[in-house]
């Protein structure tokens, strides 16, 4: 069974902060990990490959700071980390265009069955990647798996969470899919299961590499010109009464907001 993994290094969301006055996120200096989304998928690889044997190969395209994350998942229980390096893939928003790109990395390894993704990642939170893979990829495709087995045969079997229902299926390999937290408990690794992973387990390839153009600004489809945060003020309406008359003005005040 050869499984990849797309992961991506991401800042802790958790950390990020609005300059109002520069109209820019502050990002510098803030930790760094893979998407925790991500984690999950890495886990289930490393389950798939302990019962039905194989190699887990996980794939990243960003600056040099994502072999870290690489690390990280080869310390998780990846065999190998390939990053497909770009010095500006921090600027890049485009999610067609990081698919191309890990689409074309797949390919350039080739021979997977299976190609697993998070169901989103916690930066941008757009869930088109894995789907755009698949089909740069010609492979069928299913999000949002919650549950995941492979059978004998060749084939899969995975429920997908969609508006509401779950969703059984059974698929041939190979196939493509992107899968919910909710999927297993990633396994966590210690800073020295991290440090004495080889560097050998890890390799870099250049976009020319894999057949794309260096040239990011020449085939990304839009850039973000600013990040413009969405006006929450509260109204802090304060109610001093008894409790009952107080109960009274509550319930009127959110009937004019169209609450109740």
């Amino acid at each position: 069974m050869n499984i990849a993994v797309l992961i991506k290094h991401v800042v802790d969301s958790t950390e990020v902060r609005f300059d109002k006055k520069s109209g820019e996120l502050r990002l510098r200096g803030l930790p760094e990990k893979i998407s925790d989304y991500d984690k999950h998928a890495i886990e289930a690889a490393v389950q798939i490959k302990a019962k039905h044997g194989g190699k887990v190969t996980a794939i990243s395209f960003g600056t040099k700071d994502a072999l870290k994350s690489l690390k990280e998942a080869v310390a998780l229980g990846a065999d190998e980390g390939v990053l497909v390096h770009h010095a500006q893939a921090g600027e890049l928003y485009d999610p067609i265009l990081v698919a191309q790109v890990l689409a074309k990395a797949t390919g350039h390894l080739g021979g997977f069955d299976l190609v697993l993704s998070g169901s989103m990642t916690e930066d941008v939170t757009n869930k088109i990647v894995g789907s755009a893979v698949a089909s740069y990829l010609n492979l069928p495709y299913l999000s949002n798996v919650s549950k995941l087995a492979v059978e004998e045969g060749g084939y899969v079997s995975a429920t997908s969470e969609i508006d509401g229902w779950e969703v059984e299926t059974k698929s041939r390999l190979p196939i493509a899919l992107s899968v919910m937290r909710k999927l297993n408990e990633p396994r966590l690794a210690t800073k020295i299961q991290i440090m004495k992973v080889p560097m050998k387990a890890l390799s870099t390839v250049s976009l020319g590499d894999i057949g794309m153009s260096e040239e990011l600004s020449t085939i990304a489809g839009f850039e973000v010109a600013s990040f413009t945060p969405i006006p929450s003020d509260r109204k802090r309406i304060i109610i001093e009464d008894e409790v009952q008359a107080g109960v009274g003005k509550l319930v009127g005040f959110l009937r004019e907001e169209g609450v109740l």
